[in-house]
């Protein structure tokens, strides 16, 4: 169902930029959105030891609607944001089925220390912005908007010492499609900028992990935003 809902979207933006491709009007009114951002999450577990900079990116192609006798604009498009969160833990289910976190031992079979290279959760999006979006003649400018997302991609990477083991060695461990995981994000966003550069910042109102089946944690988004035009 993601896939389908991923490749029809795909296609429609294909077969919209082709028919209006030509379309001088159209192209001064389609902007390109790049946000680069680091997530910082709220509610985590105790057992969670998550990173401080958590990169994250949205890509957004976003049409704009001048309001006419005013110098408001709506814009709404469609794009594709990735959200992850680095720690250094076990992501498992209980004898419940909840998705919990837990700690990965400090030392290995050998009494050496655990080096953990890379560890994390990250969760893909399709979404679909909206903002209101007002600029000054000095090219000062200023949005607020909304967005809703669904859920395309989720999964989860370590990479590091095997703690599992009595053996030396390193491991690569991925898991896509986590359970327990909600379908749907959405929240506010907010922007100021100056000509082709924002400060960017988003606020999830739903958690990643559905209700009473994972942690109620969720991101607050902030960064910059390149808009190419």
């Amino acid at each position: 169902m993601r896939k389908t809902a991923l490749i029809i979207t795909i296609l429609v933006s294909v077969a919209a930029i082709t028919v209006h491709g030509q379309d001088s009007e159209f192209r001064r009114n389609l902007e390109t959105k790049v946000d680069l951002f680091s997530d910082i999450w709220q509610s985590t577990p105790d057992a969670l030891d998550a990173a401080t900079i958590n990169r994250g990116i949205n890509i957004y192609s976003m049409y704009n609607f001048p309001i006419k006798n005013t110098a408001l604009n709506f814009q709404i498009g469609a794009g594709i944001g990735i959200h992850n969160l680095y720690h250094e833990n076990t992501l498992s289910k209980d004898d419940n089925g909840v998705t919990v976190f837990g700690a990965i031992p400090d030392t290995l079979a050998d009494g050496s220390n655990t080096q953990v290279d890379n560890a994390k959760l990250s969760f893909g999006y399709l979404d679909v912005p909206l903002e209101f979006h007002i600029e000054t003649e000095s090219a000062l400018r200023a949005a607020v908007g909304f967005k809703v997302g669904l859920l395309i991609n989720s999964l989860s990477k370590y990479k590091g010492d095997d703690y599992t083991s009595d053996h030396a060695g390193t491991i690569k461990v991925k898991q896509k499609d986590l359970d327990n995981t909600n379908n749907l994000r959405y929240g506010p966003t907010l922007r100021l900028g100056y000509k082709w550069i924002d400060v960017f910042a988003y606020y999830s109102l739903a958690p990643v992990f559905e209700e009473n089946k994972g942690p109620e944690m969720y991101p607050i988004s902030v960064g910059i935003s390149v808009v190419k035009f």
